[in-house]
């Protein structure tokens, strides 16, 4: 019997803890046993090196950092030359300032959108430029840290799942959703689970988040 991990009260960033405090669980409703076994290979996707290039950029233009980070006023203030130099593009800079717009007004805020069900978070996240359902899960999972998320659009997960249950082709969304009604309540761990599957790196967690070193053998 396994008791529901949680956040601690009024912390907003994705906590491992719940992974670790649910694994057990979620071992043995996927793989039939406790523990993953074999550490699959680890990839470092360029494309997420390319973008945190562009994010410490951006930060140090605002005269900000990954520990320090910047108020929503900060990025409304800089000019479309200063983030344009930073490497964002025309697109990318008016969705974050929707965005930022949107925090700045008290119209969205971390307080608020802990205070929501799953469904009311995607739909107010979702009503940002820019952002669909996939991102609003995604800061769903690793922002707030909500357990049971199974966002079956990704197609990581949707490979992953192929990958563990020995699938003949990519599952559709109504087979996942049978597929992952025994995860419940941790489908976001054992969203994790078809990840690692594939040999993908958990995203990274939260503002400020640096990874361990390496340990040297």
């Amino acid at each position: 019997m396994h008791d529901e991990p949680s956040l601690p009260s009024g912390k907003i960033g994705f906590h491992p803890g719940f992974f670790r405090a649910s694994s057990d669980a979620v071992d043995v409703t996927i793989f039939g046993h406790g523990g993953h076994g074999g550490k699959p290979q680890m990839t470092v996707d360029p494309v997420v090196l390319a973008a945190r290039a562009i994010l410490g950029r951006v930060l140090a233009t605002l005269g900000a950092n990954e520990e320090t980070w910047y108020e929503p006023a900060a990025f409304l203030a800089a000019s479309d030359e200063q983030l344009r130099a930073a490497g964002l593009s025309r697109q990318k800079m008016a969705y974050l300032r929707d965005l930022a717009d949107k925090f700045a007004s008290g119209e969205l805020s971390e307080g608020i959108l802990h205070e929501f069900d799953d469904d009311v978070v995607i739909e107010r996240v979702s009503a940002v430029k820019g952002i669909g359902r996939w991102t609003a899960e995604m800061f769903l999972i690793f922002s707030l840290g909500r357990p049971d998320v199974l966002p079956v659009d990704d197609l990581g997960v949707r490979r992953g799942m192929q990958v563990a249950y020995g699938l003949p082709e990519l599952p559709k969304p109504e087979e996942m959703r049978r597929i992952a009604e025994p995860w419940r309540p941790y489908r976001s761990a054992g969203t994790w689970y078809m990840w690692r599957a594939l040999g993908v790196e958990l995203p990274e967690q939260g503002r400020g988040y640096k990874p361990p070193a390496e340990s040297e053998t």
